[in-house]
Parts: structure tokens; sequence; C-alpha cells
């Protein structure tokens, strides 16, 4: 009894109260007495037990916090990424808009001669595809092996690697990003 008196004119003082709010029975707790303890660390081993139980309810939260973020992780991954044959469709697609502009004006830097290149794409090959960094579910990157030819008669076609950024729209269909 005189170290839960102890106690109590100790909380009393680190709160600034100058008199408890009520009575405390030998078995009741003093709802002072406990924040006051949890604040002041070592004044008995009512503390160390209170700071003990904070620090396991501590380790539950993060626990607790560490199930959710999974969750979160497989709904974002819920969205699959893009068939080999969608972006052969967008990457045909493409160079078909390319060809009805009438092909890809440039001009040779060191020269200054103008041209147009009318490209003739032959295959589409899905490399690899990976979510866009920071971009919202359902935004990749795509890196594509293609056939294609500058030639305006569309001879000697090469291969090149080149990347597109493709997205689902909410009607579930893949569109060039």
């Amino acid at each position: 009894m005189p170290s839960r008196l102890l106690a109590t004119l100790l909380a009393l003082a680190v709160t600034g109260c100058t008199k408890p709010e009520a009575p405390i029975a030998e078995n009741q707790e003093d709802p002072v007495l406990v924040s006051a303890e949890s604040s002041t660390q070592g004044a008995d081993d009512e503390s160390a037990d209170e700071s003990s139980e904070e620090s396991s309810d501590d380790a539950t939260e993060d626990s607790a916090e560490t199930k959710q973020e999974p969750a979160e992780t497989t709904a974002a991954e819920a969205i699959e990424e893009p068939s080999e044959a969608v972006l052969r469709e967008l990457e045909f697609q493409r160079y078909d808009a390319i060809k009805k502009m009438g092909g890809l004006p440039v001009q040779v830097t060191a020269t200054g001669r103008q041209l147009t290149l009318h490209p003739t794409l032959y295959e589409v090959h899905k490399e690899s595809c990976h979510p866009i960094p920071q971009g919202k579910p359902g935004e990749f990157e795509c890196s594509l092996r293609i056939k294609l030819s500058l030639a305006p008669d569309g001879s000697n076609p090469s291969e090149q690697g080149e990347r597109i950024s493709v997205k689902r729209t909410t009607k579930g269909e893949w569109v060039l990003h």
C-alpha cells in the first residue's frame, strides 16, 4: 500500500494535478496513475509491466499493418500484363496510323536534308512487361522485338527493340498510354 500511495503522488506530480480525481480503493486501478506510469519509466514494477504491454500492442499493430500490405499488393497485381497478341495488334495499329499520315518526316541533322520514312512492320514479339513504377494499376511498359523495313518498297527488313507503354481501360480494353 505505501508503494501505491507513492506511485499516486508521483503520478500527480508528473501530470501537474493537485489532488486525485477520486479516492482509490486497494483493488481499483487509478486512470491517472496508469497514464502517468506509462509516461514515466522505472517508477515501479507496474510501469514496467505497462510499457511491455504497450510494446506488445505496438507489435500487434505492426503485424496487422504488414498483413494488410500484401492484400493491397495482390489487388494491384490482379491485373495481368497484356498478351503478345494484344501488343501485336496495338503495334500494327500504330504503324498503320503512320502510313495513313503519309510516313514519318525526318531531317538529317548533318546535311539538313529532309525525307519521309515509310516503315513497314512485319513481326512483333513480346519480350517482357512490367508495371510502370508509381503508375496506376493496369499500366505497363512492355519491351518488344519487332521486324520492320524503312524502305518505301518494304525491302530489307531488320529486327530491333522497342518499348511501348500500355494501359487497361475501365472497359477492360488495352490501349497505348
